[in-house]
């Protein structure tokens, strides 16, 4: 019980951090009276948050191979080039064979719109 209770916390903690930001005015050199010698400076918890579980998160995944080889996405030196690329010689391999190729393209990029918004958890 105790668990969930600190698990809970860290959650608004960290939501609530999301949606702060703070700005520090840096002196860049002048007057110090004079607003214009000042650069404003955001400081944001969930980037600096995000960059960090992003780098440990990706060595984790990379180091244990989770990613199948056909995996483009999120991965470093890959790209859509190389799933294009890797696509395409597929394609061309099962021909040269005499294989059947059938492809089937989706569209999904406006499936969220059919999602209930106040179903959704806040």
């Amino acid at each position: 019980m105790a668990t969930e209770a600190i698990a809970y916390l860290i959650f608004i903690f960290i939501n609530r951090s999301f949606m702060e930001s703070y700005f520090l005015p840096l002196h860049k050199g002048g007057n110090f009276a004079d607003f214009i010698s000042y650069s404003l400076t955001v400081c944001l918890f969930s980037e600096i948050l995000d960059k960090y579980v992003h780098k440990k998160l990706l060595k984790k995944i990379l180091d244990n191979d989770v990613f199948c080889p056909s995996q483009h996405d999120f991965r470093p030196h890959y790209s859509t080039t190389t799933a294009f690329l890797n696509f395409t010689n597929n394609i061309s391999q099962y021909s040269n064979s005499h294989n059947l190729v059938a492809l089937l393209f989706l569209d999904l990029s406006k499936v969220f719109n059919t999602v209930s918004h106040a179903k959704l958890p806040h």
